[in-house]
């Protein structure tokens, strides 16, 4: 059980198969839940990423599946589709563990820090219009 998998529409996964993952391309109409559910039970597979449009189809099992050790499952973003479905649920996974949404907090500060240089860039210059 060391292999990985990427789940996902085909534009988004084919380049893993050059890394030498299992690829499974889904079409629209494909039940991607009993797509997961089978690489799950084959239990071939320690990582299976899957894009966010999966993952979004897949919630229920994600939630079922949280708390264990393998396969490990990981939302990764589509190239034709970004939702921000796997950074929430890493922003979820982060304030569980820690009690607070420290990843905002970072990303607030980071904000504040660029304005703050920008204003110093300016001290002094004079703007023409």
């Amino acid at each position: 059980m060391n292999e990985i998998a990427v789940l996902g529409d085909l534009g988004s996964v084919i380049g893993f198969r050059g890394l030498g993952f299992t690829v499974v391309a889904v079409e629209p109409d494909t039940d991607v839940m009993a797509a997961l559910n089978d690489l799950i039970e084959q239990n071939r597979f320690a990582v299976i990423y899957m894009t966010e449009p999966v993952a979004e189809q897949c919630e229920s099992i994600l939630r079922e599946r949280q708390d264990a050790y393998l396969p490990a499952l990981i939302p990764i973003p589509s190239t034709s589709e970004k939702s921000g479905f796997g950074m929430h649920n890493v922003e979820e996974a982060v304030r569980k563990a820690v009690g607070f949404d420290v990843l905002n907090i970072m990303e607030e500060n980071a904000t504040l820090s660029e304005e703050t240089e920008n204003e110093d860039h300016n001290f002094g210059e004079t703007e023409i219009y």
